[in-house]
């Protein structure tokens, strides 16, 4: 099947969100591939870090398209206010790096990696999340929209869609 009937495939079936989320994730994972080999983590503990990136993008990804900044007591606006420790980048990039950011050191403390490690793989998937990001940006470029083909169709079909946690999941039954 050529491949702008795949992407079209993968655009129908998937959820935008969850798409974007599994994008993030796959970008992020290729960025710590690397390391992965050196020894940072097993082949193992593979499918627990790519579970969580997709899970903390995806819980990012909602709380941007529910949040409402107009009003106070909105729970998503809270959730990526606390979220965010970098105001000098873009909301949506700081937000999603953070949610990454976050995966990354539950997923180092779950499997016992060391700091050092953590922040290595941390700053890996963070410059993945970030390039995915661009490319979303990017979409009026042809080149952007080719490399999220190549990113769409590289996304495991074993993958199962993101998990909120249950305190997300909390805020999402509230709303």
């Amino acid at each position: 099947m050529p491949m702008q009937q795949r992407v079209a495939a993968i655009l129908a079936s998937e959820e935008p969100t969850t798409l974007w989320a599994k994008l993030i994730a796959l970008s992020a994972r290729n960025r710590v591939e690397d390391l992965h080999t050196q020894g940072a983590f097993t082949d193992q503990q593979a499918p627990a870090l790519n579970s969580r990136l997709r899970n903390h993008a995806y819980q990012a990804l909602v709380a941007i398209k529910r949040m409402d900044s107009r009003h106070d007591d909105n729970p998503f606006t809270a959730y990526l206010l606390e979220l965010i420790d970098d105001w000098e980048q873009d909301p949506v990039c700081a937000a999603v790096s953070a949610a990454v950011a976050n995966a990354v050191w539950e997923f180092a403390a779950a499997e016992a990696i060391d700091a050092h490690t953590a922040a290595r793989l941390e700053e890996a998937a963070v410059a993945g999340t970030l390039e995915v990001i661009d490319l979303y940006y990017r979409l009026d470029e042809r080149e952007a929209r080719r490399r999220l083909a190549c990113l769409m169709v590289a996304i495991p079909k074993y993958w199962e869609p993101p998990q909120p946690s249950e305190a997300f999941q909390a805020l999402l039954a509230a709303r």
